[in-house]
């Protein structure tokens, strides 16, 4: 099935607005803050105002954030002035800017701890974690989503300690250690039914859901979902509700009902176009195609697919686009009509090259900010030992009062920098090592990226020739006897152009990288297939069930029945165990 497998991903428990029925509340307020004589009645209303912004515009969300903070330095109102630089950080995290997000809050934090307050302090430790969290420095937000649980901790009825657990959780389910997740999202599900916070507890539930969804035990995930559905009949929140739906269809999907499947893809879809979600909408609509694709419901397709694509196109979707061109590529093949196959299957590509462009770009916008973290985090503590070092030469110089002792103190200083200096030499001794090993990996990921390329490569040439010799082979009977002769003799170098040989010549530049890998999977199983040893050198090389669906024109589905059978022939019994990572370290 080419339905894209869920992940979980860092949900903060905010209640997702929908916006419907604010716009007259958000006008009263803009009026109250424009009457306010007292500045800091002023400066709560302007926080007020782009709190309840950031869920409907977030530049308007930034400017009454600007207006609040100006005014709250203006008066001295430090509460008010780091009420809106939190405001500010929420506006830089959604446009990604982490860095921004980070020095704003670590100008709310010192003034925080400035202030006395604690439950500010906390508040900027949770900011703290979120951005870490985004930006996979894992221990990092751990340590502070931790120390704001510890001082939410001893306040009763307090509902940032139980969003504290939930953002704890989803870290531990990000490293996939599902029963520690499990276990938070359960109490902080019943923090907040215990204090009638309900779309705080369904975003919860959603949580856990979405644990039992990566797991694959579909029908627990649906058995969270039905209650989640059920709790939403008294929250009006019908991005969410649209949201659930959607993977409600997934769940159905993967427990093979297709029927009930499309019924909840239909009424996921009917809410978006109630409610305007065209982002969502075209997601849903697009995982309702892969199955109609799996049905072969072809004749169904076309004009959803282009709607998807030509949307996608204008809003900025190169992912959606991908996935259309592609599965219009696959449709248009699976029908004949081989010409517009060609056309979509050459989009898809240029679009393929498009999302890993954007993803190379990502992660390295993520490195960036993890190199400046930790290269700030260096400056600081060069600091302190730098504070730490002149303190005990003061206090050394106070304490000594006679030449001899100070010549002594200089000697042990010179004999102290000298095990410095040797220090330095093996942490740049490890710091070269590291580089070579860097070197090494970066070496191994163009090796890979280059095989993976050729294959392709080889794998179009040989599409292409085989597509060439059925379509001489149809039309021989249209040719005179005395060419026909002629043209089966190409018929016959076409195909055997097209034989595997190329294969062949991949095995040998794949062999070349990883020697002794084919020698240890026939030491596991010596009987495994050409396709499987095929796929598992796919797996080998890092590419995805989607990747892989695309090379060998086979759908999602077929790739995964695949690789659950490979699993089978390599005694992978553990279903925690990553088939991809089993593979890597042979």
């Amino acid at each position: 099935m080419r339905l894209r497998k869920m992940k979980i991903s860092i949900i903060l428990t905010l209640s997702l607005l929908s916006g419907f029925g604010q716009e007259t509340e958000l006008d009263s307020l803009v009026r109250l803050s424009n009457r306010a004589i007292d500045r800091k009645e002023r400066v709560d209303l302007l926080n007020i105002i782009s709190r309840k912004y950031a869920y409907i515009n977030h530049d308007s969300s930034m400017i009454f954030a600007e207006k609040a903070y100006k005014e709250a330095v203006a008066g001295n109102y430090i509460e008010g002035e780091i009420k809106a630089l939190f405001q500010k950080c929420f506006y830089y995290l959604r446009i990604g800017d982490n860095k921004a997000a980070l020095d704003l809050v670590k100008q709310a934090e010192f003034l925080s701890e400035k202030s006395g307050d604690k439950q500010l302090l906390a508040e900027s430790y949770m900011i703290r974690g979120d951005i870490f969290a985004k930006t996979m420095l894992i221990d990092q937000a751990f340590e502070y989503y931790t120390n704001a649980f510890d001082i939410y901790d001893f306040q009763k009825n307090c509902q940032n300690k139980f969003l504290c657990l939930n953002r704890i959780g989803v870290l531990h389910a990000t490293l996939e250690n599902y029963d520690e997740a499990m276990v938070l999202f359960q109490k902080a599900r019943r923090g907040f039914d215990s204090l009638n916070l309900k779309s705080k507890a369904i975003s919860t539930i959603n949580n856990i859901a979405l644990v039992y969804a990566s797991k694959g035990d579909h029908e627990k995930a649906l058995d969270y979902y039905k209650n989640t559905i059920e709790q939403m009949q008294s929250v009006r929140n019908n991005t969410l509700e649209a949201t659930i739906l959607g993977n409600m269809a997934i769940q159905y999907v993967g427990l093979g009902d297709t029927a009930s499947a499309l019924i909840y893809f239909d009424r996921s879809l009917e809410l978006c176009r109630r409610i305007g979600d065209v982002l969502v909408e075209n997601r849903n609509l697009l995982y309702k195609c892969d199955l109609l694709y799996e049905l072969r419901k072809y004749d169904t397709l076309e004009d959803d697919l282009l709607k998807i694509l030509s949307l996608s196109k204008k809003s900025g979707w190169s992912d959606l686009a991908m996935e259309a061109a592609h599965l219009l590529a696959l449709v248009y093949k699976a029908q004949g009509k081989y010409v517009q196959a060609y056309d979509y299957f050459e989009e898809f590509y240029e679009y393929y090259k498009i999302v890993e462009s954007e993803g190379n770009t990502k992660k390295f916008t993520e490195l960036q900010f993890k190199y400046d973290f930790e290269k700030e985090a260096l400056k600081i503590e060069a600091r302190n030992r730098r504070k730490t070092l002149l303190m005990a030469t003061a206090l050394s110089i106070s304490i000594m009062g006679i030449i001899l002792i100070t010549i002594l103190f200089i000697h042990l200083r010179t004999r102290a920098a000298k095990t410095l200096l040797q220090q330095d030499n093996l942490i740049l001794e490890k710091d070269k090592l590291k580089l070579e090993q860097q070197n090494l990996t970066k070496e191994l990921e163009l090796r890979n990226k280059e095989i993976t390329s050729n294959i392709i490569l080889l794998q179009k040439k040989n599409d292409m020739i085989t597509t060439m010799a059925d379509k001489l082979i149809r039309a021989k009977s249209y040719f005179t006897h005395g060419n026909r002769d002629f043209i089966e003799k190409c018929i016959e170098e076409l195909r055997d152009s097209a034989e595997d040989s190329d294969w062949k010549n991949f095995e040998v530049q794949f062999n070349q990288v990883y020697e002794s890998f084919y020698k240890r999977l026939d030491e596991i199983n010596p009987n495994l297939t050409v396709n499987d040893r095929r796929l598992c050198a796919y797996l080998r090389l890092k590419m995805s069930t989607k990747e892989i669906a695309a090379l060998t024109n086979s759908t999602h589905r077929s790739v995964e029945v695949a690789r659950y059978r490979l699993r089978k022939k390599l005694n992978i019994t553990d279903p925690s165990v990553s088939l991809s990572l089993y593979l890597e370290h042979l």
